[in-house]
């Protein structure tokens, strides 16, 4: 009796096995199979990476150059031996430390973000990136070997249409037939960082407000 029992359980366990083996092959059948299980890290495309452009130090930025060419209006201003700082070309005009301090720290957090890849025969047109665009600014960094200085030139063109960020190229300005774009991305920077300089431009064209009065701006930068 004991035997006969024992088998029967045996039966009735095999016929559950494979009741659930055939129930669980309808499932993936109407589910598909499971998702595989996700990682802790999830890798992204440096598209989608946010970086600075250059990691200087406003130290490094020995001079730099705003201009708007929607309103004709430019600044130019360089840092002296003594630390200084003095308006480029024949007035050589002093201008508040703090201000053109201010200039350059905006220069040196920098932040970008790769939009689109381009070709040496793309138009940019669609971004404001042409010949004479909204905004250009260039300026000097110092090398680690203390003796050269590196130039870089960034074109902003149109706003996005959140209004958010500018597009921005980098350009060589200097030698025959420039402009010429380099390298090969359409990058967005916050408008803060743009709209910081503007604005420290249109402060120093106008007699030089007292620097308190830049304090929405500096807050407005990211």
């Amino acid at each position: 009796m004991f035997k006969q029992n024992s088998e029967n359980r045996a039966l009735i366990y095999n016929i559950l096995l494979a009741v659930f083996a055939i129930l669980m092959v309808v499932l993936v059948l109407f589910q598909g199979p499971p998702p595989p299980a996700q990682t802790s890290a999830i890798a992204t495309s440096s598209v989608d990476q946010t970086y600075e452009v250059l990691g200087v130090t406003p130290a490094q930025i020995k001079w730099y150059v705003i201009r708007a060419n929607d309103v004709e209006q430019t600044v130019e201003l360089e840092r002296d031996g003594s630390g200084g700082w003095s308006r480029r070309g024949t007035s050589q005009e002093m201008v508040d430390v703090q201000l053109a301090e201010f200039g350059a720290q905006v220069l040196a957090s920098f932040r970008v973000q790769r939009l689109v890849q381009f070709g040496p025969d793309d138009s940019l047109v669609q971004y404001g990136l042409t010949a004479s665009p909204q905004y250009v600014v260039s300026f000097g960094v110092e090398a680690y070997n203390g003796a050269d200085i590196e130039t870089f030139t960034m074109y902003f063109g149109t706003l996005t249409p959140d209004q958010q960020e500018y597009y921005t190229v980098f350009v060589d300005e200097t030698g025959p037939g420039q402009p010429r774009r380099q390298g090969e991305w359409v990058y967005l920077i916050e408008a803060g960082y743009v709209n910081a300089l503007v604005n420290l431009m249109s402060t120093i064209l106008d007699g030089q407000t007292p620097p308190e009065q830049l304090t929405p701006t500096l807050e407005s930068v990211p």
